[in-house]
């Protein structure tokens, strides 16, 4: 995801990317105590198939990233204006 940000929207720089690792750190930070009450109330194997769901809801949004970049004519970064100019400064 960021590698998604970093090249979709270049312009944010070092504080976007901060905000995603940053809402990434929180999301974890959020279900870990969940899924450790799901394993101490329900033990290993029922905490497993809870925390199975998840990986089939990442699978379904990446999907739908792929479907929505592929309507658009493929996956492409986006490129700043004054990169062009940077890079023939120094050739």
């Amino acid at each position: 995801m960021l590698s998604v940000t970093s090249e979709s929207f270049p312009r944010g720089g070092a504080f976007l990317l901060a905000l995603m690792g940053g809402a990434g750190n929180l999301a974890i930070a959020f279900v870990l105590p969940i899924i450790g009450g799901w394993y101490d109330t329900h033990g290993a194997a029922a905490a497993f198939r809870y925390v199975a769901v998840l990986p089939v809801v990442l699978t379904v949004v990446f999907v739908a990233l792929f479907v929505y970049y592929r309507s658009r004519g493929g996956y492409r970064p986006v490129a700043l204006a004054h990169d062009a100019a940077f890079v023939e400064g120094i050739r």
